[in-house]
């Protein structure tokens, strides 16, 4: 069994919440899969 190069991928995403609540939900369930590594929220001009 060989063993595969370290592969990383960058996904930005919209998502539509109605209020912080469902942000910070949102937000600790994708922080909570195993692989990612950062979760950052951008700002757009």
């Amino acid at each position: 069994m060989s063993s595969a190069k370290d592969i990383s991928a960058n996904i930005m995403m919209t998502v539509n919440v109605e209020n912080q609540e469902q942000f910070d939900r949102l937000i600790g369930r994708i922080k909570a899969i195993d692989s990612v590594v950062r979760v950052t929220r951008g700002h757009n001009s």
